[in-house]
């Protein structure tokens, strides 16, 4: 099942679109923080089509995501309406590494709705998921905040450094 349309999001400066056909990933989009490359960790972004099954909820694939992340622990997450349909984030913590390379991890993951184009097979969903370390997840925060704003509305902002525009497919979790 296809996303409808696309959806414009920013990509601030200092972010660098990446192929995830390069990293085998099976994702959307992906985009990595240029000043975190070769500090130990990247940051990264990463935006993906799910589909949201009828008789589920967003809170599902949460908690589907959270389980998936072995050392994940839920620090917050909350719902609200947005302006194309239900939204839910949560912040997970984690870690990375072992012993003395053990490294923290701030994960926020940022789920909506596309309530038009809903399927009798189920809503297309967007996830947005920023991965930054302790130290740099306070730098990335106004950025993730800014890529995100796209899912919110089909109109460019003002203030968009760069704008890309991509098609997100959508597929069942």
């Amino acid at each position: 099942m296809a996303a409808p349309g696309s959806i414009e999001f920013p990509l601030p400066a200092r972010w660098h679109p990446v192929s995830p056909g390069e990293l085998n990933l099976d994702v959307a989009f992906l985009a990595i923080r240029l000043d975190t490359h070769g500090s130990g960790f990247t940051a990264t972004v990463v935006i993906e089509g799910m589909t949201l099954e009828p008789g589920s909820s967003l809170t599902d694939l949460a908690d589907h995501a959270a389980a998936a992340q072995p050392t994940g622990i839920v620090i917050s997450r909350s719902a609200w309406e947005g302006p194309r349909g239900p939204r839910l984030r949560q912040v997970l913590r984690l870690t990375d590494g072992a012993g003395p390379r053990l490294r923290w991890l701030v994960r926020v993951e940022e789920y909506a709705v596309l309530q038009e184009g809903g399927l009798p097979t189920g809503l297309p969903v967007l996830r947005a998921t920023s991965t930054a370390t302790l130290e740099q997840a306070e730098a990335i925060a106004t950025d993730f905040e800014l890529m995100v704003s796209g899912l919110d509305s089909d109109s460019p902002t003002a203030d968009r450094t760069a704008v890309q525009r991509h098609h997100h497919p959508a597929h069942g979790t």
